[in-house]
This record gives C-alpha cells, sequence and structure tokens, in this order.
C-alpha cells in the first residue's frame, strides 16, 4: 500500500469497516438508535466538501456535489497537496488526520451519547443525538440526526480541543445499554 494517497486509505478503511454495516444503540431507557451510512457521507465527514472546489458547485446549486466528489476521491483527484492548497485546511486535516477514531467512537460502549438540544450551546448543527469521547486530549463529536423512526444518519464529525465541553454541557446524556455492529 506504499505510494497511496492517504484520502484513499481513509476511503478504503471507511468503506470496509463502517459502510457495511449498521450500528444499532440500546439505550438504558429502552430506546434505540440505528444508524446506517451511505457511501457519500465520508465526503461530509472528512469536510471535503468544504473544499474551494466543492463549495463554489454547492453555492451555485449545482445537482451531485456529493457524488461528484466522492467520484473524485475514488479516482484519486482529491488528495492531501489540495487539501494543503486550500483556505479550509484546518477544518479538513483535523478531520482527515483524526477520522481513524471513528470506528472505535461508534462501537465502544464508553463513548459518551447525548441527546443533543443545539439551543442549549447555541450552534448551527442540527443533530440529535452526539457521541462523545476523549482520546489522548483529543475530543471528538460525532453527530447524527433522526430521520425515520429509531433511524438515525450521520451528521457531522469534529474534534473541538479549544472548548472541549462546549457541546456536550447542558445536554442530556443517554446510558448505552449494549451496541449491536451487524452486517446490512
Amino acid at each position: 500500500m506504499i505510494g497511496i494517497e492517504p484520502l484513499k486509505l481513509i476511503y478504503l478503511e471507511f468503506y470496509y469497516s463502517i459502510l457495511p454495516y449498521r450500528f444499532i444503540y440500546e439505550y438504558e431507557d429502552g430506546t434505540k438508535k440505528i444508524l446506517t451510512f451511505k457511501e457519500q457521507d465520508i465526503i461530509h465527514q472528512l469536510g471535503l466538501d468544504r473544499l474551494n472546489k466543492y463549495k463554489i458547485m454547492k453555492d451555485k446549486k449545482m445537482p451531485g456535489v456529493a457524488s461528484i466528489a466522492l467520484s473524485h476521491l475514488k479516482n484519486g483527484k482529491i488528495t492531501m497537496d489540495m487539501i494543503h492548497k486550500d483556505n479550509q485546511k484546518a477544518v479538513i486535516l483535523s478531520k482527515v488526520e483524526e477520522y481513524r477514531f471513528i470506528t472505535a467512537l461508534l462501537g465502544d460502549t464508553k463513548t459518551e451519547h447525548y441527546k443533543f438540544d443545539h439551543q442549549k450551546v447555541p450552534c448551527d448543527i442540527p443533530a440529535t443525538y452526539l457521541l462523545y469521547d476523549k482520546q489522548k486530549n483529543t475530543h471528538f463529536h460525532f453527530g447524527s440526526i433522526t430521520t425515520t423512526g429509531d433511524e438515525v444518519s450521520p451528521m457531522t464529525w469534529f474534534i473541538e480541543n479549544e472548548r472541549p465541553e462546549k457541546y456536550i454541557k447542558n445536554q442530556d446524556r443517554i446510558n448505552v445499554k449494549r451496541i449491536i455492529i451487524e452486517l446490512i
């Protein structure tokens, strides 16, 4: 695998370790949430939609920007060099460099789970659930949004080290009874 662009390796890890599974969270209060990913979710998870090229396309309301970016990622057209030249590089690099921790965050019962109310922060993240974990002074956050019934979809993944408690302070923590990871 020497010589493979790091972004391609991250995509392959996502493709094989996250995409074929559903994460079923059973909470002590009896509720259950089922999280599944779509292939194009990786674009937002890595922040690649913030790259100038795709941001301009979104601003022009071009259809299928995520699909285009996904195709570019798979074909090696999005590179680390491209990210380093972008004005959003700090945000994107933080997501890219730490993405290897997302699988552990999603599947560990020690990860803190919260019912998320963005009005309590306040912020513009319309997530309904937030997962939080701290590893070696890095504070990981993963937000999902309820789509239908017990189903939730990924919304955001970010690292907040400057104000680590900002997004979980005053939120309602929910205790995980168990996590089931099943092949779709």
